[in-house]
């Protein structure tokens, strides 16, 4: 009976979670360890609900209790997430090898292995753990997210290769037209960053891309306008607005890159960029 009652406590206390009441969350998930004290899914839900408050320290010691009662590999899991976010990174890893000792084929495990890898700066680790949870369960995501990787390390035509047998969402379009880009490729780059914004036409990453390759490939005027629409936008982003006036500097179009310049310093005042190139054309440009 007391079981019963404790997972109809933390049933209602996951319901509780999901809508974002953490307080009254944790009030069910203490009853229902009142009622059954070795409930492992209750003590997981725990170590969630205090990770999300970025109280690890808190999170980790109830991931601990559940794996002393039952070993579970979504706890070793949800304890190396908690580690990771603790800057603890080895022992982020250790959890999460031994979430894949009791199940070799956990995929969640081999792609939070390869996040950290990634990280880390150790690419090459990083795709042999997103080619093992591939292999474990062949996912979408992680095929976006080996594809990724690629691209880090320069593999722009495997990516290419793999983003092309994927559905074609605004991510993948997105991440095409940056192969197509970084392959100097700016015709097919500008085609799929297109698509991208078809489906996704308010993204800030997207449309500043997209302006990006036209100024690279020599159509200043249509990157500019493309700024103008991210600010019509996003109309207090000041890094957009410095952005744009490094690009009218390149043009020699100084007194408006310093408008837009001074402008990105009024939301920012400490934004060294902006503050970096305002100095440039007081000094060099406008010499005394």
């Amino acid at each position: 009976m007391e079981t019963n009652l404790s997972k109809e406590l933390n049933n209602q206390g996951v319901e509780s979670f999901i809508k974002g009441d953490s307080e009254k969350a944790k009030g069910l998930y203490f009853q229902a360890l009142e009622e059954n004290p070795e409930n492992t899914t209750t003590l997981n839900n725990l170590g969630l609900l205090y990770h999300q408050l970025k109280d690890f320290d808190q999170a980790i010691d109830y991931f601990r209790k559940a794996i002393s009662i039952e070993e579970k590999p979504v706890f070793y899991l949800n304890s190396g997430n908690s580690f990771a976010m603790k800057g603890e990174l080895d022992r982020a890893k250790e959890n999460y090898f031994l979430a894949l000792k009791i199940d070799p084929n956990y995929a969640n495990a081999w792609v939070s292995l390869a996040k950290l890898k990634t990280h880390q700066n150790e690419i090459q680790d990083a795709i042999q753990y997103w080619e093992k949870a591939i292999q474990s369960n062949p996912k979408e995501e992680f095929y976006l997210g080996l594809s990724k990787v690629l691209m880090l390390n320069q593999e722009f035509e495997k990516a290419l290769e793999i983003l092309a047998t994927l559905n074609s969402s605004a991510e993948v379009w997105f991440q095409i037209g940056k192969c197509e880009y970084h392959l100097r490729n700016h015709g097919l780059a500008e085609n799929a960053y297109k698509k991208a914004l078809a489906k996704n036409p308010d993204n800030l990453e997207i449309r500043r891309h997209f302006s990006l390759n036209y100024i690279t490939s020599g159509q200043i005027e249509k990157g500019l306008e493309q700024y103008d629409l991210i600010l019509k936008i996003y109309p207090e982003n000041y890094q957009i607005m410095t952005e744009k006036g490094v690009i009218l500097c390149s043009i020699s179009e100084f007194v408006e890159a310093e408008k837009w310049l001074k402008n990105a310093l009024e939301l920012n005042s400490e934004y060294p960029k902006a503050r970096h190139y305002l100095n440039l054309i007081h000094t060099t440009v406008r010499k005394p």
